[in-house]
C-alpha cells in the first residue's frame, strides 16, 4: 500500500535515501506483488469497509506488522484487529493504537526473537502455504491422507 517505516530516530530519512538508492525497496515491493499474485490476495479495493484480522507468528521489532496495518488501514475497513502468540511489551502499547482489537497469549519484555518460543519454527515454502490454504475447513470433507505429513 506504499507505506514504508523505518524506526524512529536521526537516521530515519538517510536510510530511506539509502534503501532507494540501493534498490531495496524496489526489491521488497516485487516480492510483495510476487507474494500477492501466488496467493490470490484480493485487491485493497474489496477489502474496504470489511472487517480484517491480521495474524503474525510474533512480533519482535514490530515493522513489517506495522507497515501491513498502516497500509490497511488506507483502505477504511469496518475493524482491524491483530492477533498474535508473543509480542515484546515496548511494542506492542505502539500496535494497539493502530487497531480496534489486539490480541496477544503472551507480552514479554526485551523479545529477541519469535522463533524461541517456537518448538518447531521452520520457514515454509510457497507451495506448502497454497497446501495448508487449500485444506477443507472444519465440517467439510476430510483433508486428503498424508498433507499434513509433508516436509
Amino acid at each position: 500500500g506504499g507505506v514504508v517505516v523505518w524506526r524512529n530516530g536521526d537516521g530515519a530519512i538517510r536510510r530511506a535515501t539509502t534503501a532507494r538508492m540501493h534498490g531495496w525497496l524496489r526489491e521488497q515491493e516485487e516480492e510483495l506483488r510476487r507474494r500477492q499474485e501466488v496467493f490470490g490476495d484480493p485487491p485493497g479495493e474489496q477489502l474496504r469497509g470489511r472487517p480484517l484480522i491480521v495474524v503474525d507468528d510474533g512480533i519482535a521489532t514490530g515493522m513489517t506488522v506495522k507497515a501491513a496495518l498502516l497500509s490497511l488501514r488506507r483502505l477504511a475497513p469496518a475493524s482491524l484487529v491483530l492477533a498474535v502468540p508473543v509480542v515484546d511489551r515496548a511494542i506492542a502499547s505502539e500496535l494497539a493504537q493502530l487497531v480496534d482489537r489486539f490480541e496477544a497469549l503472551a507480552v514479554v519484555d526485551d523479545l529477541r526473537a519469535v522463533g524461541l518460543w517456537y518448538e518447531h519454527f521452520e520457514q515454509l515454502r510457497d507451495d506448502q502455504v497454497l497446501a495448508l490454504l487449500n485444506q477443507p475447513r472444519a465440517g467439510s470433507a476430510p483433508a486428503p491422507a498424508g498433507l499434513l505429513d509433508q516436509p
